[in-house]
């Protein structure tokens, strides 16, 4: 409501883009369970942020087809180079996997939590 007050509730470029942004949201949102259970939660949220990072230099450096002004670059080489280190981390932090966790000698893992008086079935232990 306020950025259409501040345009004076006048439409700005085409009224189906919104529709459209909207259904990719939505699109993104449904995913989410897929993608975290596919690559994991760290790496789909890197994946996430990589791609609307890169989403916006795009519509930056061309302008949409005309739905927004093209931003004015100082610098290309800094620009392609920001570029560049973008996409060469995500790709490096994609090649790193999970390693397993090694039990320790008391066959308890650090997220593993023994309540007193209860045993590993969970029944009561007799006192």
């Amino acid at each position: 409501v306020v950025v259409g007050a501040c345009y004076g509730f006048k439409p700005v470029g085409y009224p189906g883009a919104a529709m459209l942004g909207g259904m990719l949201w939505c699109l993104g949102n449904v995913m989410c369970p897929v993608v975290i259970n596919k690559i994991g939660m760290a790496l789909g949220l890197a994946l996430w942020g990589c791609t609307n990072m890169l989403m916006g230099w795009f519509s930056g450096l061309t302008g949409l087809g005309g739905l927004v002004d093209k931003d004015h670059i100082s610098s290309p080489f800094m620009n392609y180079s920001g570029l560049v280190l973008t996409v060469g981390s995500l790709i490096g932090y994609m090649m790193v996997r999970p390693g397993e966790q090694e039990k320790e000698e008391g066959g308890d893992t650090p997220g593993d939590v023994q309540l007193p008086g209860l045993t590993e079935s969970g029944a009561a232990s007799p006192q």
